[in-house]
């Protein structure tokens, strides 16, 4: 599906904003999905929220964000949600298994892997949690 909207993604865009159900997203951030380019969590919490200044800072901020950039995966690229709840759930047990101190470590630890997956060529998914463990000690080895 990556293949059919990168094709045309100005095309692409205006048919998905048109759609029924087409969840809120910013232009910019659509572009990156259409194509496949990374996607800031930051900045989709800031479209959410207008006037926030501050991005992700705790595991709610980072629910928020995460949710509508996977309800915008998965309205583009049906075939997605699995790869993205398995990603999902891993992170969410980086969260949970980490004093709140620790949170921001996870948030940057996340950034990363997200920032890996679209440099990849589309190589690795998000489901492919096991290449992320090779990076997970430099962000979270010392938490606890």
């Amino acid at each position: 599906q990556l293949e059919n909207h990168s094709r045309n993604p100005k095309e692409a865009q205006r048919q998905i904003s048109f759609a029924p159900g087409c969840p809120r997203f910013s232009k910019e951030d659509w572009k990156s999905v259409l194509v496949g380019d990374y996607v800031d969590l930051d900045g989709v919490l800031r479209h959410l929220q207008p006037g926030q200044t501050s991005g992700i800072t705790d595991l709610a901020s980072w629910q928020k964000a995460w949710h509508t950039f996977k309800r915008a995966i998965d309205f583009a690229f049906t075939d997605r949600g699995s790869e993205l709840q398995k990603y999902e759930d891993y992170i969410l047990r980086a969260f949970n298994s980490r004093s709140s101190s620790w949170h921001s470590q996870v948030i940057s630890f996340d950034r990363d892997n997200r920032q890996n997956v679209m440099a990849q060529d589309k190589d690795v998914r998000f489901s492919d949690v096991s290449e992320f463990e090779g990076n997970k000690d430099s962000w979270l080895a010392a938490s606890g």
